[in-house]
């Protein structure tokens, strides 16, 4: 065969195969299908109930391989494509888009014949196609249009590469059956590091040009909110996104914190950046978008009326980055419950909570028109909060001349404390107890009374001359009786009868002169609240030979004190609690605390570095203070022996002298502890709190129940050393 004919039967063999036309045609999903983006670990865990959940998470090996193994990122859902034909000269183009024009269309360049799409949105349906670009002359091919809807579950969690946790507070469901809708609310991780210089300079941003690409044109994020201490931002003033977005930095407390004083009105500022239109989108955050985070979270899904068990599910979600129990879960429930009554839906005690902390009703329903829209109908907490406001706006005046209110006492006890005499009286006044007061032109005055503390607020009244008056609450319509069970009062009942405002209650008290009744509309009469002298709650250390500290309590001055058994840490009893024990010695310079805490799970992680963090394992707690100070000093224990000191939460604090011992038995282990009082300088009467942590499930207890968090000042109560 010569040459020629060889070279044509080459080429002839060969034409076929450009004859033959490239085909591509989609794959997945299959057309007009339901899709979810997330895990199916994921999917699994939300579709739980809430009992399953619990049990999930009180498993200690899935508990601590949860985060580790599933991470905080959603699976995202593959498109792919079969393509037949010359691959070496093309490349693919995805194009998607939520309507069937593919107008405002994602178009996507993926190297491979498969592509994940993150970030859809939950209930919506999209269109895709796929197409092959040859990069000669020959034109492009693609597959038919293909449609899938993204499953229309809460939450949306999000891609945000190198941003771990990453969720919208958007899908649930909320007041009147109306949607939370997506965009709106975002919660995350830091979006940079914390500083790593102690405090001298910001950390790096976590996201990459493709985050960024999400934060900013995703998200569309317009409000940064960082949570995180100025230590851990170095006190940044822009935000890693760079100065189109606003950067709004409120160092935040969490779990229990929020319920004490300075944490209302820490969350009535940040509810406060949720109230302004121009702030939105925005993302909140602290550095792991998990504890301050998940507390702000909780907050805003009650408050926007998502059903509590959602509103729980939503923190513990955060467990697939950092595991999160439903037991601080349960702080934020037990928390709420304290500003209302068993019968209230979350909402409405999340709304008590926030008109305590000094938010409007109208704040509270710019709100929700903002997330919900309007046309939502008035709460009756919200109802109630205006009718009180109306009440009070009649008292306009100052107070007359000599007019006042101030703290009465109940218990008076003098004794020895480490050589100095002290006189312990109560109660204390909870902060802010007096909110308004003010009188009317002709006379009558108004003290707007709110009790936020764990105890009984005794009021010693001055009236404003010597006529005779009604005293009563406007708010109950009742008249209160003087001690003498009689009324009206005169200037020397005002004298001998203090008022007590009991823990969670309110009163407007008004003082009517005796010619102006007609003017206040008043139901039954009823004897003056006064609260039993056992109402004041302390506890006494008595004076024995000083026990030998080693850890056996077994000396006689154990056996001779009253067991204080400590409660779960919002308050509920439990069996087989753990026991605390106080004694002193004769001269009242020691203070001793014995501990034994049941346990069947030995959990330690060898901190012997004094001030490591023994909270983190099976560890006893000591807040010490004297009464009517702020600044406390806390002592941790561990199982072995092991100690952190510090002042409030400063750890670089030391106690000077100080004893301890620990045993570990099969079933508890126990503490001795003995604590010289002079060292502390205290010239008012010992207050404590003993709490403790039994890990790894953080079980926490604690002697009197601070709403929480051990760190809570007005959980500590006053020791008398007999």
């Amino acid at each position: 065969m010569n040459i020629r004919l060889m070279s044509f039967l080459c080429v002839a063999s060969m034409t076929p195969m450009f004859l033959c036309a490239d085909t591509i045609q989609a794959v997945s999903p299959k057309e007009s299908t339901i899709v979810s983006p997330l895990k199916p670990s994921q999917r699994m865990f939300i579709m739980m109930d809430e009992p399953q959940r619990r049990r999930l998470l009180e498993d200690t090996s899935l508990f601590n391989d949860l985060g580790s193994l599933e991470k905080s990122f959603p699976a995202g859902i593959e498109l792919s494509w079969k393509f037949s034909g010359d691959r070496a000269h093309c490349h693919y183009e995805v194009i998607i888009s939520d309507s069937e024009e593919f107008s405002n269309p994602t178009i996507i360049k993926p190297p491979h014949s498969k592509h994940r799409v993150h970030n859809l949105l939950p209930g919506k349906k999209y269109y895709w196609k796929a197409r092959a670009i040859y990069n000669d002359s020959r034109p492009p091919i693609e597959t038919k249009v293909s449609s899938f809807t993204v499953t229309d579950t809460a939450p949306r969690i999000l891609n945000v590469p190198n941003v771990d946790n990453v969720r919208d507070l958007g899908g649930w469901t909320g007041l009147e059956g109306r949607k939370i809708p997506m965009g709106l609310i975002y919660r995350s991780s830091g979006l940079n590091s914390n500083s790593s210089d102690g405090g001298k300079t910001p950390g790096k941003p976590r996201f990459n040009d493709e985050g960024r690409d999400v934060l900013m044109n995703v998200m569309k994020i317009k409000t940064e909110l960082d949570l995180r201490t100025t230590r851990e931002t170095a006190s940044m003033k822009v935000s890693p996104l760079g100065e189109q977005v606003k950067y709004i930095n409120i160092s935040t407390t969490a779990y229990g914190g929020m319920f004490t004083e300075f944490g209302r009105k820490n969350f009535a500022m940040l509810f406060r950046i949720f109230t302004k239109p121009e702030n939105y989108p925005i993302d909140f955050h602290c550095i792991a978008g998990a504890d301050r985070t998940g507390s702000l979270s909780f907050l805003l899904l009650s408050i926007l009326g998502v059903a509590e068990e959602n509103a729980r599910l939503d923190y513990v979600l955060t467990s697939f980055f950092l595991p999160r129990g439903y037991n601080n879960a349960d702080i934020f429930s037990k928390g709420f419950r304290a500003f209302g009554s068993k019968d209230e839906p979350l909402y409405s005690l999340a709304e008590r909570y926030l008109l305590d902390a000094g938010i409007t009703p109208q704040e509270i329903v710019t709100f929700r028109e903002i997330v919900l829209g309007p046309g939502l109908k008035l709460t009756p907490a919200l109802k109630e909060h205006i009718e009180l406001e109306e009440k009070l706006a009649r008292f306009t005046e100052p107070l007359p001349k000599g007019c006042s209110i101030s703290q009465a006492f109940s218990v008076d006890e003098e004794f020895v404390q480490a050589g100095k005499k002290v006189r312990l009286r109560m109660p204390l006044w909870p902060e802010n107890f007096v909110r308004k007061s003010g009188a009317t032109k002709d006379g009558a005055v108004a003290f707007y009374l709110v009790n936020t503390g764990r105890l009984p607020a005794l009021a010693q009244i001055t009236p404003p001359g010597n006529g005779d008056y009604f005293v009563g609450d406007i708010i109950s319509k009742t008249t209160f009786n003087n001690k003498h069970n009689q009324t009206p009062w005169s200037a020397a009942s005002f004298k001998d009868s203090p008022l007590a405002v009991m823990p969670g209650e309110q009163m407007i008290l008004t003082l009517v002169p005796y010619g102006l009744t007609g003017q206040f509309t008043w139901g039954k009469g009823t004897s003056l609240p006064y609260p039993p002298y056992d109402a004041f709650k302390r506890f006494t250390a008595k004076a024995s030979q000083p026990p030998t500290i080693d850890g056996m309590l077994n000396d006689a001055a154990w056996l001779n004190a009253t067991e204080l058994p400590l409660c779960e840490i919002n308050g509920d009893a439990v069996q087989n609690p753990p026991i605390a024990k106080l004694a002193t010695d004769a001269e009242h310079n020691t203070l001793f605390i014995s501990f034994l805490m049941p346990d069947t799970t030995p959990y330690a992680k060898n901190h012997k570095v004094r001030d490591a963090g023994l909270w983190e394992e099976d560890s006893c707690e000591i807040f010490i203070s004297q009464a009517g100070h702020n600044t406390y000093y806390q002592i941790i224990v561990n199982s072995e022996g092991n100690i952190y000191d510090g002042k409030k939460t400063d750890g670089k604090w030391d106690l000077t002298d100080c004893s301890v011992a620990t045993k570990r038995a099969k079933d508890a282990w126990t503490m001795e502890l003995a604590l010289p009082l002079a060292q502390f300088g205290f010239d008012e009467p010992v207050e404590i709190n003993i709490c403790a942590n039994d890990n790894p499930h953080t079980k926490l207890f604690n002697l009197t129940t601070p709403n929480g968090t051990f760190h809570n000042r007005s959980a500590m109560l006053p020791v008398i050393l007999k």
